[in-house]
């Protein structure tokens, strides 16, 4: 079968390259609003429309951020979801300087994007001690963990969602939730037309002088705040589960967990000095231990006595693997993972809340406008389209990839160079149909088809002639 060369629109469609999360990434087509379907203000499809819309949402955040770093003239790196670089804030990150003189500093932004909209961010979503989309406890981890580094110089970790706060918790001191009157060049969004939510930033503004659960509870988002909780358990007779090292948390402790005796691999039960709280026992495994009291006092809802406390250890029986304990490599964690309160000061001083942000169409609207401007248009699509496109190609690359101003720029001017072709062709079809006469127009002069079989026939009577 002969081959043909692929139109744009044809290509659009195809399918889209694996990237390093395994989730499904939108085509090019779905990229662009322009060739989409009608979507409602709250939808509520299944499958495909509903499972790509947060896609979308970044690759438009991604954009915006693009294209404000490019009209502001700062130079950066934008980057998505590159291995070992954001935690949970991979998103999209920007390292940038926006004055030749100035510091480069980091804005880390995840985002979530709800087709219900009229969803409520809600205490317990906050306090979600899981992985919940607006899980402090999650968040707090990652950017302890990942993100906090005094290399580095962060401004900002932003959640950003386009639902709002439920009024229970703007109204708490639980939270204390302060509104964030500056300006931002690059996420700030006006109020949209006929849209009556206004997009604002928040910050939840406590100290540890507040009486307030949310140091507690990021207190207790320490690696051996998970392990003791995961120990009591696998400890449970009614679980009936075997420690593993394929349970990460037990593979990362499993030496200290012998050798700073707190696990008997002779009995597999509590050390004997463990239970008892032995002056023997190292102040690591000590500090363990009063984490587990904690979570075993806070289970029987009330003080508990100590010798009851001694008892219910003394009656535990782990089902540990063989080979549990023991390791080629000797693990470097030991049970000195305690979280500060100058570490919990520190994240939220950097994390804000973008919320009632618009939602992934009417992101891309204003990308229309404020990407229009840029080249003095207004109501055109077309110019914000081919860089989005351009951007999901960017975005689905297989190995993750840094853009920076060069490539912004390059991107405009790209952009530029497809207007001015646009504009030709329009002008080319445009005179064809004002100037030329009707009768040229379907004469054998015009048609393509008649000037292949003329050039085939002049050929052949050429061959027939060289022949003779």
């Amino acid at each position: 079968m002969e081959e043909r060369v692929a139109t744009s629109a044809e290509a659009a469609n195809e399918a889209p390259t694996a990237r390093k999360k395994p989730r499904q990434i939108p085509s090019n087509s779905s990229a662009n609003d322009a060739t989409l379907p009608a979507i409602s203000e709250n939808p509520s499809g299944t499958g495909i429309r509903g499972s790509m819309h947060g896609d979308i949402f970044q690759l438009k955040l991604l954009m915006l951020f693009l294209v404000r770093g490019i009209t502001s003239k700062y130079k950066f790196q934008l980057s998505t979801e590159m291995p070992g670089q954001g935690g949970k804030f991979d998103d999209l990150v920007f390292h940038y300087q926006d004055t030749p003189q100035g510091e480069y500093r980091y804005r880390y932004v995840q985002a979530k994007h709800k087709q219900g909209e009229d969803n409520r961010i809600t205490a317990s979503d906050l306090l979600n001690e899981t992985n919940g989309d607006y899980s402090l406890q999650k968040y707090f981890r990652s950017y302890r963990n990942e993100i906090a580094n005094p290399g580095q110089n962060v401004q900002d970790c932003i959640i950003c969602t386009n639902i709002g706060f439920d009024d229970n918790v703007l109204g708490s001191k639980d939270f204390n939730l302060t509104l964030i009157n500056s300006d931002d060049t690059l996420l700030g969004i006006k109020q949209y037309p006929n849209f009556d939510k206004v997009p604002a930033r928040y910050q939840l503004n406590i100290t540890r002088l507040d009486e307030s659960k949310i140091f507690e509870l990021l207190h207790e988002s320490s690696e051996i705040h998970q392990l003791a909780k995961k120990l009591l358990e696998y400890a449970n007779p009614k679980n009936k589960k075997k420690i593993t090292n394929n349970v990460a948390i037990f593979k990362m402790y499993q030496v200290a967990l012998v050798e700073e005796r707190v696990i008997d691999r002779e009995t597999w039960k509590f050390h004997q000095e463990f239970i008892t709280n032995s002056d023997l026992l190292p102040k690591t495994a000590t500090k363990f231990r009063d984490v587990i009291f904690k979570f075993w006092n806070k289970d029987k809802k009330g003080d508990r006595p100590a010798h009851e406390f001694n008892d219910y250890l003394q009656g535990l029986q782990f089902d540990c693997s063989k080979d549990f304990g023991i390791s080629k490599e000797k693990s470097d964690k030991t049970l000195d993972d305690v979280v500060t309160d100058e570490q919990i000061e520190d994240f939220l001083n950097k994390l804000v809340f973008a919320v009632d942000m618009p939602n992934e169409v009417r992101l891309g609207n204003i990308l229309t406008e404020e990407v229009g401007q840029h080249f003095n248009l207004r109501g055109f699509d077309f110019q914000s389209s081919f860089m989005l496109e351009k951007m999901l190609d960017w975005l689905k690359k297989r190995q993750g990839t840094v853009m920076v101003t060069l490539d912004g720029n390059n991107l405009f001017e790209q952009t530029r160079q497809k207007m001015v072709a646009l504009r030709a062709t329009v002008f080319s079809i445009d005179f064809r149909s004002k100037y030329l006469p009707s009768d040229f127009l379907n004469s054998f002069q015009y048609q393509e088809e008649t000037i292949a079989k003329t050039a085939n026939a002049l050929r052949d009577f050429l061959n027939s002639a060289d022949s003779q």
